[in-house]
């Protein structure tokens, strides 16, 4: 029996082409924890949207009118929750490692994966950050949005934060338990970061990882823990 429990929103203060992003998101697949990280599964059907864009119930405050306005626009899980945040994309992938998505793959480079598949060439892979800030970070006027999901079983519990903003930098932080309730168990804790081009005047952020620590992990932000019991 699967016991796994999930839940996955989006926040911030993101302003921009909601619906562009939407189809973006939906382009993708989203990866679904079955029983732990050890059970993946892809899971969207033909033609299933697994994002859409929604009113939010919470009315803005300080805008004329008051508590009779309606709260924005806000893009929303529609449906499934137990979906990991590092989605798969249709990307063709070479031999030599040089990936593009399959939309904008010209002539040249079909043809080369065509030649490579027997040799380890790929389409479908796990997105990077700096795709996914490519994807996304275009339809952003200012701000940044914030993906959070968070599962958890008798033995297993995970949470991700994925954040892309306006500027095309991105981050990601994940922190994964194994052995929930053993005093023993250890957290597994990952943070990467992507910072564009136009960005690389700024102090760089680099990728971390650790492994065995617990409790209070910190997931890039000061305002934001969470407590392993």
């Amino acid at each position: 029996m699967n016991d796994m429990f999930g839940k996955i929103i989006v926040c911030g203060d993101y302003e921009g082409d909601l619906k562009a992003i939407v189809d973006v998101l939906n382009s993708l697949l989203w990866t679904e924890i079955v029983d732990g990280l050890n059970s993946l599964e892809w899971t969207r059907s033909a033609g299933e949207r697994q994002w859409t864009v929604k009113q939010s119930r919470v009315r803005e405050l300080g805008v004329p009118g008051g508590g009779a306005n309606k709260g924005r626009e806000i893009i929303v899980p529609n449906g499934r929750s137990n979906v990991t945040l590092r989605p798969i994309g249709d990307i063709f992938v070479l031999e030599d490692g040089r990936r593009c998505f399959a939309k904008d793959a010209d002539e040249s480079f079909i043809e080369q994966w065509e030649a490579d598949k027997d040799d380890g060439a790929r389409d479908w892979d796990k997105c990077t950050l700096s795709e996914l800030s490519a994807l996304i970070s275009p339809h952003l006027n200012k701000g940044t949005i914030e993906f959070v999901a968070v599962h958890a079983s008798r033995a297993y519990f995970s949470h991700e934060r994925l954040l892309v903003r306006s500027d095309g930098s991105a981050e990601y932080h994940s922190s994964i338990s194994n052995g929930l309730f053993d005093s023993n168990s250890g957290t597994n804790t990952d943070s990467e970061y992507y910072e564009p081009e136009s960005s690389k005047g700024a102090p760089s952020r680099k990728h971390s990882r650790s492994r065995g620590s617990r409790h209070n992990k910190s997931f890039g932000r000061k305002d934001i823990s969470i407590e392993l019991l």
